[in-house]
């Protein structure tokens, strides 16, 4: 068994052990998901020379799960994901960190999870 195998089992235990289960939406579509969630922080020099911080929460999400309409799909700025907290659905706006950031990374060399930014939109 390669490094990369052994990274996914250890994500996937991850996701098993310590997970929540979420619904991530692409327009009307959806798909639930076993997720693992946890936070990035990122920093940004602007042109005038402020720096700009953003903290965002995220999901770990095994790739091949995100299964929209029969095929699997990366996450793009616009997905949602729903979350439920103590019994009240909190939905969470899929964003790139900064413009020209991906709103989304691998976790693993071998592609089999993704890390998802993303930002609290509200609750229902």
């Amino acid at each position: 068994m390669g490094m990369a195998d052994q990274i996914a089992i250890a994500l996937s235990s991850v996701r098993s052990s310590y997970g929540a289960t979420a619904t991530f939406y692409r327009s009307t579509n959806s798909v639930e998901v076993a997720v693992a969630v946890g936070q990035s922080e990122f920093e940004h020099d602007e042109v005038d020379g402020f720096e700009q911080e953003l903290e965002t929460r995220d999901y770990l999400v095994k790739a091949s799960d995100l299964i929209i309409s029969g095929s699997v799909v990366e996450p793009r700025p616009g997905d949602q994901i729903k979350e439920t907290i103590n019994d009240v659905v909190h939905t969470w706006d899929v964003v790139s960190p900064f413009e020209g950031e991906p709103c989304f990374q691998y976790q693993d060399p071998g592609r089999s999870s993704l890390r998802i930014h993303a930002k609290f939109s509200g609750t229902a």
